[in-house]
């Protein structure tokens, strides 16, 4: 048992690692850059990483199908390696198609090669995503952390270079691309499993059956989490957008720093318990200790903190930023019940809820935005729709999930 709990808190430690170097890379980069480049070019930036999360869970849709198997054989593990190089291709084609009609949704200019460059990422993640998610399982989290470090400090160091060449936005896409290159390329060559190609699609009907409600989940996830950036894009304009995208992004930070120390261990854990309720716990309590301390002191000071990390011309993000705190809170809270959902087979719920999400929060934005057409409406309707909808998050996920797991179970 002593050995067990070790264990934990080893993984726990370099998932810190590897979350921590990433977010401080991540913190360096979006602040030199904001110095550097107009809120023109962050809003462009923006539209890319809203391409990004569109088109990933296209290539990830059975990452925690695999995570969540007891046991894999290799005609399994070859068989959804060959579908996932696939869907990394397809990805990347439907990309280049869908250049044009984003470029003329936001009103952007000279967009096309960047978006040509940008879909080859796609293709380097279907080539390593499957090996990565079998290193999660595995509880690998010291190889995957070190893999992260590296891949984190080179995309820092080819940005620097790149910027202070006068590349401008490609410093930030090519540095990208180079980090996801070397993570990827890496749980490919380092992750111990051999690569082969295989057809066996009876031996992966039930992974399939789970993941394509996991897809469906994540696309309708992405609209609700990105529909705020796009009704900003297309309503108010770039430049607006990019005022908005520093905003989440200051915001967004402590979610994406630590949550992933928590979840990229409590999930596989809960995978192999036989209930869940106190990792689900011991998962919320971590994550509502440190994000609400960290919050309550950001919205304190995000006025100054902008003006001085960023610069004065960045200040109009300042209000949006802070309401935007609010959002980011609870949706920090609300992870830690997605692992739940999928553990338990439940992402149908999920699937179904982002319906809701997307529902309510449009309704919200068009509502605000038809008071006063202006960044910080949005915020204020983006807060006002996570309270209703993750209230509902939260009652459902302990009513239905939580209190019904056998007490006996839960003792045990």
């Amino acid at each position: 048992m002593l050995r067990y709990f070790r264990q934990i808190s080893a993984d726990y430690r370099w998932s810190f690692l590897g979350t921590s170097v990433l977010a401080l890379t991540q913190l360096l980069q979006m602040i030199i850059a904001a110095r550097l480049l107009l809120p023109a070019e962050l809003g462009m930036w923006a539209v890319l990483m809203m391409l990004y999360r569109l088109l990933t869970p296209l290539v990830e849709a059975v990452n925690r199908a695999v995570i969540r198997e007891k046991s894999l054989v290799q005609t399994q593990i070859d068989t959804l390696f060959s579908l996932n190089v696939l869907s990394g291709l397809s990805a990347a084609v439907l990309l280049f198609i869908l250049a044009d009609a984003v470029s003329q949704f936001f009103y952007l200019d000279g967009s096309d090669f960047y978006f040509g460059v940008f879909s080859l990422i796609f293709i380097v993640i279907g080539l390593g995503t499957l090996r990565g998610s079998l290193l999660q399982k595995d509880l690998q989290f010291r190889k995957l952390a070190t893999i992260q470090v590296f891949a984190s400090l080179c995309e820092f160091a080819l940005f620097l270079v790149l910027l202070l060449q006068g590349w401008r936005l490609w410093s930030l896409l090519l540095a990208f691309m180079l980090r996801f290159s070397i993570q990827h390329l890496s749980y490919l060559i380092f992750s111990g499993y051999s690569v082969r190609f295989g057809c066996n699609i009876n031996s992966i009907r039930p992974i399939i059956g789970f993941g394509k409600y996991d897809l469906g989940a994540q696309l309708l996830n992405y609209f609700y989490t990105n529909i705020d950036n796009i009704l900003v894009g297309r309503l108010l304009g770039q430049t607006a957008l990019g005022y908005y995208a520093l905003a989440w992004d200051i915001t967004v930070k402590p979610v994406s720093f630590f949550n992933p120390v928590i979840l990229r261990v409590a999930f596989p854990l809960m995978a192999k318990a036989s209930n869940v309720k106190k990792l689900y716990i011991e998962a919320l309590k971590k994550v509502a200790l440190v994000q609400l301390p960290v919050y309550s002191l950001l919205a304190l000071l995000m006025y100054p903190l902008i003006a001085l990390v960023y610069g004065q011309q960045w200040t109009p993000s300042a209000g949006p930023a802070v309401v935007l705190c609010g959002v980011a809170l609870l949706r920090a809270l609300a992870e830690p019940g997605a692992s739940v959902l999928a553990v338990k087979g439940r992402v149908d719920f999920e699937f179904y809820f982002q319906f809701l999400n997307i529902l309510v929060t449009v309704l919200s934005i068009f509502l605000f935005y038809y008071l006063k057409p202006e960044i910080s409406s949005i915020s204020f309707a983006m807060l006002l729709a996570h309270v209703l909808l993750m209230s509902y998050w939260f009652r459902w996920i302990w009513k239905h999930l939580i209190q019904s797991e056998s007490p006996a179970l839960q003792h045990k």
